[in-house]
């Protein structure tokens, strides 16, 4: 009657709780699963037991109580046997290796679902500590979690150092658009005080800051020059070299001098301490507020264009 009870509990008490595990949506563990493969194991050595026992006892004799008796008998020795050495392995597979790595993937899982706020990397590998030892795949495991959370460590880091350094350019990147911005002509109207013309210009750089500027200025009480220009490249150099060919344009225009020797004089200038091999392209024109009379100079830059009394936009043919 024990052995009855006993062999009816590991049989069909294991799968049981099993699909009850399963129907409830639970998550059969890797215990459980050695559990149900030893259980198969064992059903199938109990048939197998069943037939030799049956075959050896039907020589013996044949009374059906004696047959069952030994068969029975055979096979719930046959199973308890089996469960006693499932029960010592699955002690040493708990101790070695099922227990340390649902620790381990349970830890992973909590630092990866925190963020590092409630478990911290030492706590991490403080967890991690009593497997780093182990000579099996479990102590390569934590090894390796150890190994990345440093990692992890060091590049969050290292993030954060880039993180902020990129705040602080963009930051000196931001006063630098603020200066260039500052240093175009940007108040209109720009000549209050001026009845006869009127004049607007406005720039966007491609990047914070850029080669591209204009300027437009009074050379004396008739004259009004006005410049625009490329710098080759963007960003920061471009900038620094515009600023650079702006205040050389504007400091050698002058009223009566030449357009060409200014720009040849400019020219000079900038090619003398120029190592990085940049260059401008510029426009400056001069108008003549009394005759109308517009003089101008194109070093490499677009072709002007004349807007018409009809709206219409037409390019400025130079006569060779």
């Amino acid at each position: 009657m024990f052995l009855n009870n006993l062999d009816f509990c590991y049989v069909l008490g294991l799968p049981l709780f099993t699909l009850v595990s399963v129907w409830r949506e639970r998550h059969i563990s890797l215990n459980e699963r050695l559990i149900l493969i030893f259980l198969m194991l064992v059903l199938l050595a109990a048939f197998l037991t069943g037939i030799t026992s049956w075959r050896e006892a039907v020589h013996v004799s044949t009374q059906p109580q004696y047959l069952w008796t030994r068969i029975w008998t055979n096979i719930a020795t046959t199973i308890n046997i089996f469960f006693l050495v499932e029960i010592a392995f699955l002690l040493y597979m708990e101790k070695r290796i099922t227990v340390p790595i649902e620790k381990l993937a349970h830890l992973a899982n909590n630092y990866v679902q925190l963020g590092g706020e409630k478990l911290n990397s030492k706590d991490f590998k403080d967890a991690c500590a009593p497997y780093v030892n182990d000579h099996m795949e479990v102590g390569n495991l934590a090894k390796s979690y150890v190994r990345m959370i440093t990692d992890l460590d060091e590049y969050m880091e290292h993030l954060t150092k880039v993180t902020a350094e990129k705040e602080r350019i963009g930051a000196e990147l931001d006063v630098a658009t603020h200066i260039q911005s500052s240093m175009l002509p940007s108040t209109f109207p720009a000549f209050p005080d001026r009845n006869e013309f009127d004049i607007y210009a406005t720039m966007n750089p491609a990047k914070e800051v850029g080669g591209d500027f204009y300027d437009f200025f009074m050379v004396d009480d008739t004259h009004l020059a006005v410049v625009m220009a490329d710098v080759s490249g963007k960003g920061v150099p471009a900038a620094l070299f515009m600023v650079i060919g702006k205040t050389l344009i504007k400091d050698h225009t002058q009223p009566k001098g030449s357009l060409g020797d200014v720009f040849t004089d400019v020219n000079n200038l900038l090619c003398a301490s120029n190592s990085e091999g940049m260059f401008i392209t510029a426009f400056e024109g001069v108008l003549d507020l009394v005759t109308g009379e517009l003089r101008y100079v194109n070093a490499g830059h677009e072709i002007p264009y004349i807007c018409r009394k009809n709206d219409n936009f037409e390019p400025y043919k130079v006569k060779a």
